[in-house]
This record gives structure tokens, C-alpha cells and sequence, in this order.
């Protein structure tokens, strides 16, 4: 698969010359817009300690990815990363990205290994101690325990990412094409149109009346979503889909529906992931996280995540990281409404 080079500071390969026994603080950035990231430094341990800014208690140890199985600090894009580095022996090291696999099913694909930039290590007699651990951590970043997730409602959302390509031999099926049917055809595209139209209306309103308890004309209760027969659709950017109150606690699980592994983000609000394809894992902070590869509409991959909406009323987006599916409509806005008891445009200060 071919692919662009990646860049360092706008330098192709660069060189980086640290002292032996020296500690350095790195902050990656994954600024592509489609291709992932596999980190890795020969013969030596990144040790990270935020994750897209969002501090953790204790270093997580990345040791050299070609001797644990191919794996280093994963970042997809819009992913950040801090870690410390301490120079080992003199020596010429290569910093990597080793091979990712970004599409599973009937189409896998990975990027290849990469060179990034090359670490030269030169003798010295000074030595550097590791900081023992991280910097504090806000409190905001308190893992949210399942009593916190009830206490708060218990509420949980289920939001779907799925990239439709068009069959051209169905659309050439569905449309005539000779000059007589024109209008027939005018008049399907608008029904379809028309109905898809009221269905997203009603269920905004639903929506809209489940917050503020009172019903809206037109509004109606949706079931819940059969994942094996929905219509998948990408979402308009211009409707209010998920409409939270100000200091609720929810859980998010987000479906993949497709082969590639989406790179999923949200504004404003820090997510607390817990599942991945519905398994529990060590859970951690992060504001951007690559959906699992392989999905389908039937079987569609996941991740479920916990997020505390506590210091912000209005408007935010979420999207993927894949500028071109976000402005093809993989995005969708979240609004944050203030209590009853509160008037529009208050602010309630949570930790800071």
C-alpha cells in the first residue's frame, strides 16, 4: 500500500542527538488525516504519561516494539502522546512506525514500517534520574465507578459510524436514465427525501421532549436499533442528534460498521474508555481512539466509553479524525443543556 512520507517538525528523517544516561520529554502528534502511527525506538523504553493531554497516574512502559510483538505507542489521527525517554549506550537508534494494520475482513491491509528519524546517542559522564512518577493528575480524571454511572442515571447511548460506497450497477438499476423518465425519477429522490427527512424531525423531537418533559408535536418513542437490519446512513451535520443534561454521567459505546479502523473524536469533554468490542480493559482517558478494524453492519466492531458532562452548556461536535468521511458526514453534534432549575447560557464550574 502505498503512502505519503511522514514528516517530523516538516523534516524527513531527521537526526536527534542526545547525551547517554540523558531524560528527554517527547510529545508526539499524529497530525495525518487518514494513516495510523505504531511508534517504537530501537532498544530503548518510551514511558507515557498522558494520553491527548490527559495525565495518568503512572508510566505506561513501551519497550522496543520489535521484540514484543510488533507493539508501540499506537497513535491514530488526531491521537497525542508524552513520554520520557532516557539515552542508553552510544550508538545510532531508529525511531519507527511499525507496520498497522488499518483494514481486517475480506480486505486487510497494513501500512508498512517506516523510518521516522534517526537517535544518535553520544558518550558523556553526566547522568539523569527518571522521575520516580508522573506530574499530578487533576481530579476531574478520577475513574467513574459504576456507583458514580448509576447515581448519575445510568444513562447509555449507542452511535454508529458506517461509510456507505454506492453501487453504481444499483443506482443505474434504480434510476432510468432515458430522457422520459425524468420525472419519475425526480419524484422518487424527492419521496425518499421527504421521508427520510420527518423520520430524523420526529426523532429529534423525541429527543427534545425526553430533556425537557414535556411532549412536542410530532415526536414519537424509537426502539431499539437492530443492529443486523438498520439503514445505515451518514449523518447530516446540521441536526442536534444527542442531546445530554449538564452533570449527567453516560455511557457511550460506538459501533464500526466497516472493514477500515475509524479514528473517532469528541470536543470539549475527555472520554473514560471501559470496552473494546464489549470486553473490559484497563480503562484510560483519551479525546480521540481508532475504532476497532473489520466491523460490518451485522457484526460491527466497538467501543464503549463513560464521559462526565460537568462544566459546559451548548454545542460540540463529534466526528472522525478522517477529514475526508467527517465532511462527508461521519460527524454528529452533541448538545449540552443546563438543569431546569438553570437559565440558558449558565455555567456550573466542576474540578478543575
Amino acid at each position: 500500500m502505498d503512502t505519503l512520507p511522514i514528516l517530523i517538525n516538516g523534516i524527513r528523517q531527521p537526526t536527534i542527538v542526545m547525551k547517554s544516561g540523558e531524560v528527554q520529554k517527547w510529545r508526539f502528534i499524529n497530525t495525518q488525516i487518514f494513516n495510523h502511527l505504531n511508534l517504537s525506538l530501537d532498544n530503548h523504553s518510551f514511558h507515557q504519561y498522558t494520553r491527548d493531554g490527559w495525565g495518568t497516574s503512572s508510566y505506561e512502559e513501551y519497550p522496543d516494539g520489535r521484540q514484543t510483538g510488533g507493539a508501540g505507542i499506537f497513535l491514530a489521527p488526531g491521537n497525542r502522546s508524552s513520554v520520557l525517554i532516557k539515552a542508553g549506550e552510544p550508538g545510532t537508534y531508529l525511531l519507527r512506525s511499525l507496520p498497522v494494520k488499518i483494514s481486517d475482513g475480506k480486505k486487510v491491509k497494513f501500512l508498512p514500517e517506516d523510518v521516522l528519524a534517526k537517535v544518535v546517542v553520544i558518550s558523556t559522564k553526566k547522568y539523569m534520574a527518571m522521575p520516580v512518577v508522573p506530574l499530578p493528575i487533576s481530579t476531574f480524571l478520577n475513574p467513574i465507578s459504576e456507583q458514580e454511572f448509576a447515581g448519575a442515571g445510568g444513562k447509555k447511548r449507542s452511535i454508529i459510524f458506517n461509510k456507505i460506497e454506492r453501487d453504481k450497477t444499483e443506482v443505474s438499476r434504480k434510476y432510468n436514465t432515458d430522457l422520459g423518465s425524468i420525472q419519475s425519477n425526480l419524484t422518487i429522490a424527492l419521496t425518499e427525501f421527504t421521508d427520510s427527512l420527518e423520520k430524523r424531525i420526529s426523532v429529534f423531537k423525541s429527543d427534545v421532549s425526553n430533556v425537557i418533559r414535556k411532549n412536542i408535536g410530532g415526536s414519537e418513542t424509537s426502539s431499539l436499533v437492530d443492529l443486523a437490519s438498520y439503514e445505515y446512513q451518514l449523518q447530516p451535520a446540521n441536526l442536534i442528534f444527542q442531546n445530554v443534561i449538564l452533570g449527567s454521567v453516560e455511557e457511550w459505546t460506538i459501533f464500526n460498521c466497516n472493514e477500515i479502523t475509524h479514528s473517532f473524536h469528541i470536543h470539549v469533554n475527555p472520554m473514560y474508555v471501559v470496552k473494546i468490542n464489549g470486553v473490559l480493559i484497563d480503562p484510560y482517558w483519551c479525546d480521540t481512539v481508532a475504532l476497532p478494524a473489520g466491523g460490518t453492519p451485522e457484526n460491527p466492531t466497538s467501543i464503549t466509553f463513560r464521559m462526565r458532562f460537568q462544566d459546559f452548556v451548548g454545542s460540540f461536535v463529534m466526528h472522525s479524525q478522517m477529514l475526508h468521511d467527517s465532511d462527508l458526514g461521519m460527524i454528529q453534534r452533541v448538545n449540552v443543556l443546563p438543569h431546569s432549575s438553570e437559565k440558558p447560557g449558565s455555567m456550573s464550574l466542576g474540578s478543575a
